[in-house]
């Protein structure tokens, strides 16, 4: 071996014999024991062995052969003397850097070439070294979720690649035609990225358009300014900067500035990945935080442009080191006759498909007790945040198992059942999962997003283990209608995973899209009679349950409302004037009408349900309007078997649908609305009753529909109590939660939603006002008429 070749090693430390982390705040240079011989100017690699095992510091050796009375005074960080530690020679290790590597465990350092498991000082093989190095210059990464992750993009890569190998396309069609010093800077670049797909337009993204009207502006310094950026020997920094602050002034030119330019970071970062796609990646916000966070990197993915290109480079020198993978990806581009020759663009898709792929698919879902009786729950909306305690115990990620957790606070004279939640806490818990809050153990009072990994702040008083949330919901759901299995309420865990329930999914759809939260009462309804109808009293609710059937069907929807001129031609056919071009004379054409064009498109992919929602439905002359199709909606003639001969048969030409015969398609669902004050259910004929079933929404499941708070729940109650004792009116007049569900307070409520509609209810048959008088004490539980 050459004098001055330098060997590289690896030494592990036990913190309860020698306090490294603390000597090496201390001191530049400690005197070590390796059990080895070494050489001056030798790497050596310090591992911190224990639960929380990971690479800690790189040391270059300064001297060696130091006996023990010339060792440097540091027993303040001896922790555990040894008998024969005067015995011992020395070597003496100058700290080069702290290294970022709690990722670098020794189970990924056997990945990836470590030949040992560490017991002594050994030499480091060169495939390992070049793994650590690699980390050293570019950050480190959770490689237990990395391989996760891998394999679910391995799995479904041959179904999410060729939607996204346009990207190596775009490459290809930018370097083909990009030219800084064409006549015509403008179409060269729209030339040149014209097989961006969706990376610079997109959206409410324009900066490729507004590019193009900045050329237009200004030609020569909408050139200058690619110039600039696209110039290698200024900071990359500095020439975001400057494209940034051009942009802006070259907006100003503009007849009509916008308010945004476009030249963002993101669009910044495609337009250097395309000019030089073997250095740059493409820096999108969202996707990267949401990424490297899940990955756990070690350093910040978002802080600068120059940080997200050192995540893409760390996160490719992983991709690097997994052989099957490079091999599939290598043997893909082959057939797509495409190049990636330093595998950037495949960084940028493993980055991607991590984001919007694979988290959308894997989210987690969690229920927090926020206190005791969520007497936190205000202040951690406040701050944005969840919290939960066992403080004494310290930060909960120098623990390596639960097990460790549980030990620790046995030492606290604690009970230890919630260890599990303690370490999911810190450890499973991840960016862009679910949280519930609960209070006690029979409501849900909020909904929020998880937005960081596990932080630990000392110097809270107390619940300092930290978890930023973004709170979407602040409501408050009685959780009985949700559970199933004989459940009967939550559990009593402060933090519990959730995800293999089936009510968190419920509670999100519900809050994301409003959706009743007995949903599934009305989509049973439909799937098994085909036609319903939701009745009851104004403000149930029911138009949206029948948006919220299709939803929840994931069906496509059509929407109609009736009304007295509503006929025939209108909903399913009949002829329609048009006027020809050129010509002053109006004829007369087949035209299909509204549910008869929906009935074509449910023909089309027969796996797909379709729910048609007539709105009002008894406001138009049913009659009148469905003609023979009572026959063809009947449940009982379904599909084909339904067909009916038109009024309009005779005219209907080939190649317009229906030529044999209307049916209605067996994956069509129809619901209806009515409000029973305009007319009851007991007054619709009996064609109607037969093919449709009558569900009532009443105004109390309409509170626990629209999650109303207590008070205005306790107010719609006294007064439709009062509204059915009032003579004349009765249960069809009830007043519905939707009348209630808005932020007044109760007076405003009064003056400008309830007092109208009440005297329009009591127009001719409340001469004195008595019974107005009556329900305005009802509402405001008034119980003393008189006063």
């Amino acid at each position: 071996m050459p004098e001055n070749q330098i060997t590289y090693w690896i030494t592990p430390a036990n913190l309860n014999v020698y306090d490294v982390e603390s000597a090496f705040k201390a001191m530049p240079e400690i005197d070590w024991r390796l059990g080895a011989t070494p050489a001056v100017d030798d790497i050596v690699f310090i591992y911190i062995s224990g639960d929380d095992g990971h690479l800690a510091f790189k040391t270059k050796v300064v001297k060696t052969g130091i006996p023990y009375p010339e060792t440097l005074d540091d027993h303040q960080f001896c922790l555990e003397e040894t008998s024969d530690a005067a015995d011992k020679i020395y070597t003496r290790l100058q700290l080069i850097e702290a290294v970022a590597g709690k990722n670098l465990t020794m189970a990924t350092l056997h990945k990836h070439g470590l030949n040992s498991n560490l017991q002594s000082t050994q030499r480091l093989s060169e495939t390992c070294l070049s793994f650590i190095e690699g980390c050293l210059a570019f950050g480190s990464i959770n490689h237990e979720r990395f391989d996760e992750v891998v394999a679910d993009y391995i799995e479904h890569f041959h179904q999410w690649w060729p939607t996204e190998v346009y990207k190596l396309k775009a490459i290809q069609t930018f370097q083909a035609k990009w030219d800084i010093d064409a006549p015509d800077f403008k179409n060269m670049f729209l030339e040149a990225t014209a097989d961006h797909v969706n990376l610079l337009d997109a959206g409410m993204f324009w900066p490729r358009a507004m590019i193009s009207q900045f050329a237009d502006a200004d030609m020569e310094r909408t050139r200058n300014m690619f110039r600039v950026l696209f110039d290698e020997t200024v900071l990359l920094q500095q020439r975001e900067q400057a494209f940034i602050a051009e942009s802006k002034a070259l907006n100003q030119l503009l007849r009509k500035p916008g308010k945004n330019t476009y030249q963002s970071t993101n669009s910044i970062s495609t337009y250097l990945w395309m000019r030089y796609p073997d250095k740059y990646f493409i820096y999108k916000y969202e996707v990267m935080r949401s990424a490297s966070s899940y990955l756990c990197y070690s350093a910040n993915a978002t802080k600068t442009i120059d940080s997200g290109m050192r995540y893409f480079q760390c996160l490719r020198h992983y991709l690097l080191n997994t052989p099957e993978l490079m091999e599939m990806y290598k043997d893909q581009l082959t057939k797509d006759g495409r190049n990636d020759p330093e595998f950037h663009t495949l960084a940028i898709d493993f980055d991607f498909f991590l984001s919007r792929n694979y988290l959308s698919r894997n989210k987690q879902y969690w229920l927090y007790a926020p206190g005791d009786r969520a007497c936190n729950w205000e202040s951690d909306c406040e701050s944005g945040i969840m919290a939960i305690g066992w403080d004494a115990i310290g930060d909960l990620r120098k623990y390596k198992s639960k097990y460790a957790i549980a030990e620790a606070m046995k030492s606290q004279g604690w009970k230890t059942k919630s260890a599990k939640a303690l370490f999911d806490f810190a450890n499973i818990v991840r960016e862009g999962d679910i949280v519930f809050a609960r209070e006690g153990l029979d409501k849900i009072i909020g909904m929020g997003i998880i937005e960081s990994e596990y932080l630990y702040d000392g110097s809270l008083e107390e619940f300092c283990n930290v978890h930023k949330v973004r709170w979407t919901h602040r409501t408050c759901i009685e959780i009985a209608p949700f559970l199933s299995d004989g459940k009967v309420q939550l559990p009593q865990d402060t933090f519990v995973n959730i995800s293999n329930e089936s009510y968190p999914r419920k509670i999100e759809t519900m809050l994301l899209n409003k959706m009743p939260i007995n949903i599934d009462k009305y989509v049973s309804l439909l799937t098994k009679y085909k036609n319903i109808i939701l009745h009851g009293a104004p403000g149930t609710g029911k138009t949206t349950i029948a948006k919220a059937i299709a939803k929840q069907l994931q069906a496509e929807e059509g929407f109609v409302q009736f009304h007295p001129s509503y006929d025939y031609t209108d909903f399913v056919e009949g002829l329609r004037p048009f006027k020809n071009d050129g010509s002053k004379e109006i004829g007369f054409r087949h035209k299909n009408g509204i549910f008869k064009e929906f009935c074509k498109k449910a023909l089309e992919d027969p796996e797909t349900n379709y729910v048609f929602i007539i709105d009002e439905i008894n406001r138009g002359d049913i009659s009148k309007i469905f003609g023979e199709l009572f026959f063809a909606i009947d449940p009982g003639y379904s599909g084909e078997e339904g067909k009916v001969q038109t009024q309009y048969q005779n005219i209907i030409e080939d190649g317009e649908g229906w030529e044999d015969g209307f049916y209605v398609p067996a994956n069509v669902y129809i619901v209806g609305t009515m409000n029973d004050i305009d007319r009851s259910v007991e007054s619709l004929d009996f064609a109607m009753h037969r093919r449709f079933r009558f569900v009532e929404v009443t105004a109390e499941e309409s509170a626990d529909n629209m999650r109303i708070g207590k008070t205005e729940r306790e107010a719609m109650l006294r007064l439709n109590e009062a509204i059915m004792n009032t003579p004349n009116l009765g249960t069809d007049f009830q007043i519905g939660a939707s009348y209630f569900k808005d932020s007044m307070d109760a007076a405003e409520r009064w003056e400008m939603s309830l007092k109208r509609l009440l005297k329009e209810y009591l127009r001719g048959i409340d001469r004195n006002g008595d019974k107005f008088k009556a329900l305005e004490n009802a509402y405001f539980g008034n119980t003393d008429a008189d006063e």
